[in-house]
């Protein structure tokens, strides 16, 4: 009998204590933090805590834990009229080619 009042005691202990396993999963962009989801740093797409990235958002590259600019990343420059440079705003509102 003491043998099935343990067992029936750590049936009850797993339903009411569920193991870290079968926590609560948190969306991307955040961590768990203790039982709550915390964003992570503003340059990361996942992290692992609140001090390190384990995924970098586009034009950053990871390093160390951290998201730094990535140096061969292309970036436009967007005229007043919206469109990038090299190109201008047509009548219908495209931006098309500048001639040459």
């Amino acid at each position: 009998m003491k043998i099935f009042k343990f067992f029936l005691f750590l049936a009850f202990a797993a339903s009411a204590f569920p193991s870290a396993a079968s926590a609560a999963k948190c969306n991307a962009g955040e961590y768990l933090d203790g039982n709550t989801c915390t964003p992570c740093m503003s340059l990361c797409i996942t992290c692992s805590n609140g001090t390190s990235c384990t995924s970098c958002k586009s034009g950053y590259i990871l390093k160390n834990g951290q998201c730094e600019k990535d140096p061969t990343a292309v970036v436009e420059t967007v005229s007043d009229s919206g469109c990038p440079s090299g190109m201008f705003l047509s009548e219908d509102g495209n931006c098309v080619p500048e001639a040459k």
